[in-house]
């Protein structure tokens, strides 16, 4: 079979099957990636290894954005103000994720990285003014007892280190209210361009404190880091551009199997059942909370008289479209990380 043919075999299979396929071929990618981040932390510092995370991410992202570089470079003053906010938040975040996967078991971490959308839910609407209903926050509620779960304070299974993944994913989801307003005022090439400017250098500078000459190993999997990551954003997005984001936001969660495996094969990390139920707790709110807003988005409220009617009363229903990528995508729906956690 030709390419071409191939090719066009591909485009006639149903929508929503390529989608599940390249979310899949997404979550593998973000797994690897996942187990890169540990393996490049047994060469050097967790504070050095987020650094190269970053810095070799923006490398591998530049020449998608440099035919809109003129224009992405050009800002204006509340943006920059948001950008640096942002970084800010990213590099509290991001040091936290990369301290706590150093030796934390990646599958545990991945599991409470699933959290983020959880707290994007309660922070939108005094960040971005959103209406939450009832149903979506009994969703957060549920979804934060699998995180209880996972981590069993007060027990002796109790890692302390894993409450740096909650804290991580908490300031993720801050970072995407920060995304959501900032697409509203620059291009996704722009923003995509800021964050490596901005990021780079705040991410640097811990690393300086602890930076020994990484050897040709860890030079390998750190640049595998940056080519990685940028591969699997460019695969999701694609995925989040065939299928309903309700739909397709439920295969990020194949995620964890894989990174499960890579700990198991690779770290000899087993991962118990409490995990495992927690998880699901966890994965089963998130999917909850996607499938509300996705529906809310398309579906226009009529004047509900107070928030809890905000969740109940909609529209007749429409038929989604597919046609195009989204310019931002609601936090439920993004990848549980960004351009350094845990992603």
């Amino acid at each position: 079979m030709t390419a071409a043919a191939a090719l066009a075999t591909w485009r006639g299979w149903p929508a929503p099957l390529r989608a599940a396929l390249i979310m899949l071929v997404a979550s593998l990618l973000f797994a690897i990636l996942i187990g890169l981040q540990r393996e490049t932390s047994r060469g050097v510092h967790p504070f050095e290894v987020a650094f190269l995370r970053v810095l070799f991410g923006f490398a591998f992202t530049l020449p998608w954005v440099w035919r809109s570089l003129p224009q992405a470079v050009r800002i204006d003053r509340p943006s920059l103000r948001l950008y640096l906010c942002r970084a800010a938040i990213g590099v509290v975040g991001g040091l936290a994720w990369f301290f706590a996967i150093a030796t934390v078991p990646i599958a545990q971490a991945a599991a409470l990285g699933f959290t983020a959308p959880l707290f994007a839910t309660v922070l939108a609407p005094f960040v971005l003014k959103e209406v939450v209903g009832p149903r979506r926050r009994m969703a957060v509620i549920v979804g934060f007892v699998g995180a209880l779960i996972i981590v069993r304070p007060g027990l002796s299974a109790f890692d302390p280190l894993a409450l740096l993944v909650v804290l991580s994913a908490a300031t993720f989801a801050v970072e995407m209210m920060i995304i959501k307003k900032l697409s509203a005022r620059q291009p996704a090439d722009a923003i995509v361009l800021w964050m490596g400017i901005t990021m780079t250098p705040l991410f640097l500078v811990p690393a300086l404190f602890v930076w020994t000459w990484p050897d040709a190993w860890t030079w390998a999997m750190a640049i595998a880091m940056g080519f990685v990551g940028t591969a699997a954003h460019q695969v999701f997005t694609r995925g989040f551009a065939l299928a309903d984001a309700s739909y397709v936001a439920l295969f990020d969660y194949a995620k964890l199997p894989f990174v499960a495996l890579i700990g198991w094969v690779f770290y000899a990390e087993s991962v118990d059942s409490l995990t495992w139920v927690g998880a699901a707790i966890i994965a089963a709110a998130g999917a909850y909370v996607a499938h509300r807003e996705s529906r809310l988005a398309r579906h226009p409220i009529i004047l509900p008289r107070s928030p809890d009617a905000a969740d109940a009363i909609a529209a007749p229903p429409a038929a989604p479209s597919a046609a195009a990528p989204p310019t931002s995508l609601p936090p439920t729906s993004l990848p549980q990380g960004g351009n350094g956690r845990p992603s």
